[in-house]
């Protein structure tokens, strides 16, 4: 399968169909954005159908229903070439708001290799933890914390080179101690079911759908952390402030931490 979103780098995915067919024996299945459409036009002046000229098979965007979209169809794998970030995250947030989206997220289901060519650089924090959520997808991370050390040391050297730096994720309080980084270290709290309430009601899905696929990430993530980085994760007293989320309103949260960075200076 072969996917192509609106991200720049529209001759990624048709150089790789033009190779795929060149090379015989390979059946082709394409799934075309319509910004993908729009961008391989505006960059390299090749229209929406000869581009599915260069496929075996092309679905509509909207076809949910396809035979992509079930693990019974047996493929090789998936290429999004370009990847876009709105793909990339949608693909980790398992949003099947698509065909793409979808015959993606049923790759990582069946265990076969999805390949993201992700554009849009430079990357933020957010990107790369992304990134690393699908590595987990692939149960890859858990086996080898090469991943996460790359993406760490990343993170260590842009928060060194940038001063008002804002790091979001897990293991950022436990980064800033042991590299030494000065850093206000806050934990915002709240319990799965909340949690979950508040993923469901952002990505329509059931509560109980949400609490076990956050079960299942946080589970990685605590095997993963305590494993290659002997890190426990329910160990918040290496934390400056500690907030619950519950109890407090967003507005609240802000005014906390504000006050907080007032008083260290």
């Amino acid at each position: 399968m072969v996917g192509i979103s609106g991200a720049s780098g529209a001759i990624y995915g048709l150089r790789l169909l033009e190779r795929l067919r060149l090379a015989g024996g390979i059946e082709t299945h394409l799934i075309l954005t319509r910004g993908g459409e729009k961008t391989a036009y505006l960059e390299t002046g090749v229209l929406a159908k000869q581009i599915r000229d260069l496929a075996d098979h092309s679905y509509p965007l909207e076809d949910i229903g396809s035979r992509l979209a079930s693990g019974s169809f047996q493929t090789d794998g998936m290429v999004i070439a370009p990847c876009s970030i709105h793909s990339m995250s949608a693909i980790a947030a398992g949003i099947s708001s698509n065909l793409m989206i979808r015959a993606a997220d049923v790759t990582l289901k069946e265990r076969r290799r999805l390949v993201l060519l992700v554009r849009e650089t430079p990357f933020h924090l957010g990107h790369l933890r992304t990134m690393v959520s699908l590595a987990e997808m692939g149960q890859r991370a858990e086996a080898d914390g090469a991943v996460d050390r790359e993406l760490d040391e990343r993170m260590v050297r842009l928060a060194r080179q940038e001063p008002n730096l804002i790091m979001e994720g897990r293991l950022s309080g436990w980064m800033a101690l042991r590299q030494g980084l000065p850093a206000l270290k806050v934990w915002c709290h709240a319990p799965l079911e909340v949690r979950a309430g508040r993923v469901g009601l952002r990505d329509s899905q059931t509560t109980e759908q949400a609490v076990r696929d956050i079960g299942v990430r946080e589970h990685s993530e605590h095997q993963r952390y305590a494993r290659h980085h002997q890190i426990d994760l329910d160990d918040l007293s290496i934390y400056d402030l500690v907030l619950d989320t519950v109890a407090l309103a967003s507005e609240q949260v802000v005014e906390q931490i504000l006050a907080a960075l007032e008083d260290a200076g």
